[in-house]
């Protein structure tokens, strides 16, 4: 494989990889932005379609068993199933299905759920059941525009997507290190790293003594365009890496700028 041939390829990658995550932050907000327009307690339903509710038990009941719930229509139903102890906020729990009939009518109608000794219900066990005709009204009517256009819950395609990142992420890197590893054998780095320092800019790349780099040797500097402009001089060299600093002429120097070394250095690795 060519240099210019890796250089396109991670470009490539990177570019799917930025795209994918900002499908994923734009998910994520649709998901956040649609929770706060949605209802308190809304649950939205078809005809001949069941649900899971549950709520906070009242203080005079002793379980689900005590309870008593009221609908309009009649037809809705909720069946309660059992008592548990709440995973987040602790206290007693109750656990029911809502079940909707076959013929009901679509509309919004309010279920309650108190206990026997009850006057007021609590706001928890507050239910507005929104029955729609069909589940493509359902989804239609959805906050949420992931679920407008795919019928699919912007966090679980959120999280359905995250494999996806991780296979790119990991192409990414594959992809930069068959990169370095070609413009290391032409004697080229990119600059990885760069800091301000009191006698100027000190730059970070990835060629070192293995490359034919010493402490002193001078190494050019090239922009985007392949043209030089600037140089630096090695103050710290390692196997693989070098920390050199930018002489005072140079200007715009930039992380991501190419490192040369001179033909004789490159000679010398050779």
């Amino acid at each position: 494989m060519t240099l210019g041939t890796a250089a396109l390829l991670r470009r490539c990658v990177g570019l799917c990889a930025s795209a994918l995550l900002i499908c994923i932050f734009v998910i994520i907000a649709d998901g956040l932005i649609g929770s706060f327009k949605k209802k308190t307690n809304l649950v939205e339903i078809t005809p001949g379609a069941a649900s899971v509710l549950n709520g906070l038990l009242p203080p005079n009941a002793k379980d689900h068993a005590e309870l008593l719930v009221s609908s309009v229509p009649d037809g809705v139903t909720l069946a309660m199933e059992k008592t548990y102890t709440g995973f987040w906020m602790g206290g007693t729990m109750w656990r029911a299905n809502l079940i909707v009939p076959d013929n009901t009518v679509p509309g919004e109608y309010l279920l309650t759920v108190r206990g026997a000794g009850d006057t007021k219900v609590l706001i928890q066990n507050t239910f507005a059941v929104r029955v729609h005709p069909d589940a493509v009204a359902m989804q239609a009517a959805s906050p949420h525009y992931t679920m407008n256009l795919f019928g699919i819950q912007p966090f679980s395609l959120a999280a359905a997507l995250t494999p996806a990142v991780l296979l790119v992420v990991a192409c990414l890197y594959f992809s930069s290190q068959l990169l370095e590893q070609l413009m290391a054998r032409e004697g080229k780095a990119e600059i990885y790293m760069l800091k301000r320092s009191p006698e100027g800019f000190m730059i970070s790349f990835g060629l070192g003594a293995t490359h034919g780099l010493h402490d002193g040797d001078q190494v050019n500097i090239l922009n985007e365009q392949n043209l030089k402009i600037g140089a630096a001089r090695v103050v710290q060299c390692g196997a693989k890496d070098c920390v050199a600093l930018v002489s005072k002429e140079a200007d715009h120097i930039e992380v991501g700028h190419i490192v040369t070394l001179d033909q004789a250095a490159v000679s010398a690795a050779g």
